[in-house]
């Protein structure tokens, strides 16, 4: 199954080790704060029970939506320029 992740996080420090994990879990960046997974709804419930430990008492809001295949299928990108998320550009 398929998962879109998505995240609002105030601190700056705290965004960037959520951003950081989710990639090293495996996740495609699709946003700024955006990550796709293709994994069980166990795995996810793992991925976003760590993020919970980590983010604590701050404030941030995480999003965890199941895609089904035949949403999945309808999914329309358009990429503008040949967007790359600052981040995920190396020089």
């Amino acid at each position: 199954m398929k998962y879109l992740i998505v995240y609002d996080i105030s601190s700056d420090r705290l965004r960037e080790r959520v951003r950081g994990y989710l990639k090293d879990m495996g996740g495609e960046r699709i946003q700024y704060s955006g990550f796709i997974f293709n994994c069980s709804e166990r795995e996810i419930e793992n991925i976003i029970k760590h993020i919970k430990k980590m983010v604590e008492t701050r404030k941030a809001k995480i999003i965890a939506i199941p895609i089904c295949k035949k949403d999945d299928e309808k999914t329309i990108t358009m990429i503008y320029k040949y967007y790359i998320p600052e981040e995920d550009v190396v020089i």
